[in-house]
C-alpha cells in the first residue's frame, strides 16, 4: 500500500480541462493536493456566456466568469488569465 503524497507545489494541466464540464470536481481534488501558496497553472478553450459548453470539436470551452468564480469558492485566487495560441488544428 502506498503512503501519503506529500503536497504538491505545482500542479499543471495544458490541454486537458477542454475534455470536462464541470470543473467543480477538479478544482477541488487540485486544491486539496497543493501545499499552501502552490500554483494550479492550465489551459482552457475560451467561451462565452454561461459556464461552459461542449463545442461541435468535442471539447468543452468555458467561460472567464466560471473559472474566476469556481477559483474563488475554492480558495485560489487567479493571478493571470490570459489569452494565447495552444493548439493547432485544420491548419488554423
Amino acid at each position: 500500500m502506498l503512503g501519503a503524497r506529500p503536497p504538491c507545489d505545482l500542479i499543471l494541466a495544458a490541454d486537458v480541462l477542454v475534455y470536462a464540464g464541470d470543473l467543480a470536481p477538479v478544482f477541488g481534488a487540485v486544491k486539496a493536493a497543493l501545499e499552501n501558496g502552490g500554483l494550479f497553472a492550465f489551459t482552457l478553450q475560451r467561451g462565452e456566456g454561461g459556464a461552459f459548453v461542449l463545442g461541435p470539436e468535442h471539447r468543452y470551452s468555458h467561460s472567464a466568469a466560471y473559472v474566476k468564480t469556481l477559483a474563488g469558492q475554492t480558495g485560489f485566487r487567479v493571478l493571470s488569465l490570459a489569452e494565447a495560441v495552444s493548439r493547432q488544428e485544420k491548419g488554423v
